[in-house]
């Protein structure tokens, strides 16, 4: 009787230990990752830019250029699907049936709504939501801006209300006409030009003038374009720019490549760099002087500029007379050397910040600039490549710098070999060593 008890209970108990294993099995498999991929599309194609997110989570990815993704996420998630102009959708991965491979195919067509297309604004350079916007927006059309006179600047008068357009001369070349977009109250202290933008790039109206109103799709032009982006005060020398998905919500971040901190130049908001170009000794040719902050021989700080004599000799000549040695030339300040008179007309261009950045996308038209790694910092970045190297479902970033062709004041920058970040999928890098990830790109980046 009690063997046969003892029996019974040892068979209960593996009956006990294969459920438990068992049921601990199919927990562990409803927790792994599935792949999923697709095309999102509307009734006529692919939908580039479209997002895609894990229901209750921050994980999700956007669409490539032909409208197609690939996210991972637990077989017992769901998906929801949005676009601009169009209804969200979302769908459980249960209810679709893996391949062989054991990858899901989820292709989702989205419908439009037509409700949504009124909270969108079209203009000149792309598209914005009517709730990232302020002010007005006015747009003319290019047929009306043909007339008697070939320079486009001047045909703008009287097409905006409260644009005033003047000309300071009517001599061929020297005809081209600058304009305010706020009439008369536009006069006073602070910036007084309107930014331009030709096909999203900013220019300027001696730009505009060389246009032909036959080769302008659309004009716009707008009062106070858009509310704030949260990084517009954080003005650098951004030379390369690239795009992913780096924390898993959706959305589109960026990596921007700057200066970096390894160098001669130093900017803050206290104390900017600046760039002041123009054709001082009108040779047709632009001579650009950068400038930055130092302290004098009193201890303040003041504008110099950041070339030598020599160099800025071999731009304007005349500076060879203006400063006949180099002591004359050692303690003038950026006034002296390009009056405020010369200056009028000038392009100046600010920076305040030189370092390399990831820039999070935070939703609604926000975004957070934050430094890379210091070990990101050390040249200006020439390119820059973003993939999941490691197949880890995080994107990682790979760069490339240094730049022999500067000045030879400023030195080359030539401390760069190259840097893999590696991601961990909520906008966080961490910088791998050569004999971690094998990458060794010695040289000229930007030749």
């Amino acid at each position: 009787m009690c063997r046969s008890s003892l029996g019974n209970l040892k068979s209960a108990f593996k009956v006990f230990i294969y459920f438990v294993l068992l049921t601990g099995s199919i927990n562990a498999f409803a927790q792994v990752d599935v792949t999923v991929k697709g095309v999102v599309k509307d009734t006529i194609g692919g939908l580039p830019g479209a997002g895609i997110k894990v229901t209750g989570t921050n994980r999700g990815t956007s669409t490539d250029g032909d409208g197609s993704y690939t996210i991972k996420l637990p077989r017992s998630g769901r998906l929801l699907f949005t676009a601009i102009g169009f209804k969200p959708k979302t769908l459980a991965v249960a209810d679709y049936t893996p391949n062989a491979q054991g990858v899901y195919t989820i292709n989702v067509t989205l419908d439009s709504d037509v409700g949504a297309l009124d909270e969108v604004a079209i203009v000149g350079f792309g598209t914005q939501k009517k709730s990232s916007m302020v002010s007005s927006i006015t747009t003319i059309n290019p047929k009306e801006l043909k007339g008697p006179t070939s320079n486009l600047t001047t045909m703008l008068a009287g097409r905006v209300a409260g644009m005033i357009s003047y000309q300071r001369s009517g001599e061929p070349g020297s005809d081209n006409a600058n304009f305010f977009i706020r009439g008369l109250g536009t006069f006073g202290t602070g910036k007084q030009d309107p930014l331009i933008l030709i096909d999203g790039a900013e220019s300027t109206p001696n730009d505009m003038a060389r246009l032909q109103p036959d080769d302008i799709a659309a004009f716009s032009v707008l009062k106070d374009a858009t509310a704030s982006t949260g990084v517009e005060k954080n003005l650098g020398w951004w030379n390369t720019i690239a795009a992913g998905d780096f924390d898993h919500d959706g959305d589109v971040d960026y990596i921007v490549g700057n200066t970096g901190l390894n160098t001669f130049y130093q900017a803050t908001d206290q104390y900017p760099m600046y760039i002041t170009a123009k054709d001082f000794d009108n040779n047709d040719s632009y001579d650009a002087f950068p400038s930055l902050f130092l302290k004098d021989q009193n201890g303040q700080m003041k504008e110099f500029p950041a070339h030598t004599r020599d160099d800025i000799v071999k731009q304007v000549i005349s500076m060879r007379n203006k400063f006949q040695n180099y002591k004359s030339y050692a303690v003038a300040t950026m006034d002296s050397v390009i009056t405020p008179e010369m200056r009028k007309g000038a392009v100046r261009l600010k920076a305040t910040d030189l370092k390399s950045c990831y820039l999070r996308n935070d939703g609604h038209g926000k975004f957070t600039l934050i430094p890379l790694p210091i070990e990101a910092q050390m040249s200006q970045l020439a390119g820059i490549v973003v993939d999941d190297f490691d197949h880890d479902g995080n994107l990682d970033v790979i760069l490339n710098g240094n730049d022999y062709g500067t000045d030879v004041s400023t030195g080359r920058y030539d401390a760069f070999n190259g840097l893999m970040l590696k991601g961990d999928g909520k906008g966080g890098f961490k910088p791998l060593t050569i004999m971690q990830s094998g990458i060794y790109i010695p040289g000229d980046g930007k030749g």
